[in-house]
């Protein structure tokens, strides 16, 4: 419930970390019509990233994203917005290739905020290159 993550402040504004559910619980709460989503949309300033973490290892969430078909995730990659951990990187991408099967459809990179065009340590050493905060995705399956 509430309270799971950190708080954040960067370009966009704050994230406070008292107001953050888990899937299961936004499903819970918004499931008027008896049926699980089969579009999601995940934007949440950098807070994706403990998000897919948490979500990998929900079963009830893993149950709710499969029947998910299309997915628009912004992948906030700069350290001024919450960056993945090399740890977390990699979770939320075997979640969403491989365990998923999600393929990418689509992909734009995003400028954002001069403050926020950097990338994380990790991701640049790996070769991504700094000059925009973060990525846009359509993944479909």
């Amino acid at each position: 419930g509430a309270g799971r993550s950190r708080n954040t402040i960067n370009s966009f504004g704050a994230i406070d970390g008292t107001v953050l559910y888990t899937m299961a619980e936004l499903v819970a709460a918004n499931k008027a019509d008896g049926g699980w989503p089969t579009i999601l949309s995940i934007d949440c300033e950098g807070c994706e990233w403990a998000a897919l973490e948490q979500m990998a290892a929900d079963p009830r969430a893993l149950k709710i994203l499969g029947g998910v078909k299309l997915l628009f995730l912004d992948a906030h990659l700069s350290p001024t917005m919450l960056p993945p951990t090399p740890r977390q990187f990699v979770v939320a991408l075997e979640l969403l290739f491989h365990r998923l099967g999600f393929r990418l459809r689509w992909l734009r990179s995003v400028d954002g905020f001069p403050a926020d065009q950097k990338v994380a340590d990790f991701l640049g050493v790996a070769g991504l290159p700094a000059g925009f905060c973060c990525y846009e995705m359509v993944l479909v399956r």
